[in-house]
């Protein structure tokens, strides 16, 4: 199909004339609104906008406060706009349309290549790329290769044509015949969708007719797009010929997008991948296991889990299910393990199963018994044949703490005691 020209718009130019294309306000940027409120977006109105009229409503945007979305203009940018103007209106006089005109590449060939201006500019290029360049060897010796000294354009020419080549050998023609050697849209797949296969196809097509003003054919094979494909190569048939390069690429697209409305995610056709292979032994495996299952890590994490903090300022998942280690058993504070050992063992009470016993709890059920215990001898009568009088001896004494002289005694009580008894006991 026949190449047609790129066409462009005000705001394209305003963008080229370095406003602004970022910041909104209220929905626009600031090229965006330049465009629209000083020439209507239409490159005709500047044949009407004088110099003045453009400076006053420069001003009146500078003027305006932040919440009116004010404007603020370079004087270098101004000085764009303004050349932009007379850009435009020499167009219309020779002829020609300003929107299929790219506007700085034109305004970069009409700069004379002569005078003190130009002579001045030549020599701080030169400087520049020099500066740039410090430590490309590459580069360097592509500069020392030719007398570039004050020729900074020659200089600029030279490290184009080294890294980007010329002609048929320049490295965007190469990839743009690469790319229509080798594109094909078979339909949407998940490596080539129409979304990539447009955008690929645009870039060819831009970089063929810049260099070469060559024809660019889309290969279109998929079987749905096969109607469209007919109906399209039958009006590049037609004299004169209507159909071009755009209105060819719109066709194809709507057609895509009726079929596939969600785009390559609606196809059926899956991509093939390969799962990401660790080398692992059977330890290594069982200790992530061990360490997944720990505070709930892993493929075992319950949907009731939450979020806690310890004293130390730690954050863990929390489920009363989970296995703490002791330091972080430790570092909870009071009413988080009082909450867990509540959990834990309201959680067996549903269950049926025996309250869990602790140390403290099976000491105390022990100290109980032994009280017991005690009580119940205590509660005791003394037996009848112990005696509980005078002569009572020293196991009733020790037993009772009745009568006569306590054991417990020194030595000289010990056997005075000792004496009493013997002569108790003789006739």
């Amino acid at each position: 199909m026949a190449a047609i020209p790129p066409l462009f718009t005000v705001h394209d130019n305003m963008v080229i004339c370095g406003i602004n294309d970022a910041t909104l306000f209220q929905g626009r940027t600031q090229a965006e609104r330049i465009a629209y409120e000083i020439f209507s977006d239409d490159f005709n109105t500047t044949m009407d906008v004088s110099i003045d009229e453009l400076n006053d409503e420069l001003k009146t945007l500078a003027g305006m406060t932040t919440a009116q979305g004010q404007i603020r203009l370079m004087p270098g940018i101004k000085k764009n706009i303004r050349a932009f103007i007379q850009w435009c209106r020499d167009e219309f006089r020779m002829g020609r349309d300003p929107a299929t005109v790219h506007f700085l590449e034109m305004y970069i060939q009409m700069a004379p290549l002569h005078g003190e201006a130009f002579t001045m500019d030549n020599a701080k290029v030169l400087v520049l790329l020099r500066k740039f360049i410090v430590g490309n060897t590459q580069a360097e010796a592509t500069l020392r290769a030719i007398n570039v000294e004050g020729k900074g354009r020659d200089a600029f020419i030279a490290l184009r044509t080294h890294y980007e080549g010329e002609g048929l050998l320049a490295q965007d023609i190469v990839e743009a015949e690469n790319t229509i050697k080798n594109l094909y849209y078979v339909g949407e797949k998940p490596t080539m969708n129409w979304t990539m296969f447009e955008r690929m196809l645009k870039k060819a097509y831009a970089a063929s007719d810049k260099h070469e003003g060559r024809v660019v054919h889309s290969k279109v094979t998929a079987s749905f797009l096969q109607l469209n494909k007919t109906a399209i190569d039958t009006e590049i048939g037609k004299r004169p010929m209507v159909m071009n390069f755009t209105t060819a690429l719109r066709i194809y697209r709507t057609a895509v997008r009726e079929k596939f409305p969600q785009g390559a995610n609606n196809a059926t056709d899956r991509g093939r991948h390969l799962g990401e292979a660790r080398a692992s032994n059977d330890r290594n495996r069982r200790n992530d296991d061990r360490s997944r299952s720990r505070n709930g890590g892993g493929r075992n994490r319950h949907r009731d889990e939450e979020e806690i903090t310890l004293s130390n300022g730690e954050k863990i998942w929390y489920h009363p299910s989970y296995h703490f280690p002791r330091d972080q058993l430790r570092a909870m504070t009071d009413p988080q393990r009082e909450r867990m050992s509540n959990e834990r063992a309201a959680h067996r009470a549903r269950q049926g199963m025996p309250a869990r016993q602790t140390r403290q709890s099976n000491t105390e059920t022990q100290l109980s018994e032994l009280r017991a215990e005690i009580a119940s001898l205590r509660s005791n009568n003394v037996p009848g044949a112990v005696e509980t009088g005078e002569s009572a001896t020293r196991i009733s004494q020790v037993t009772m703490g009745t009568g006569g002289t306590s054991v417990m005694g020194g030595r000289n009580q010990q056997a005075s005691g000792r004496n009493q008894q013997a002569g108790g006991s003789s006739p």
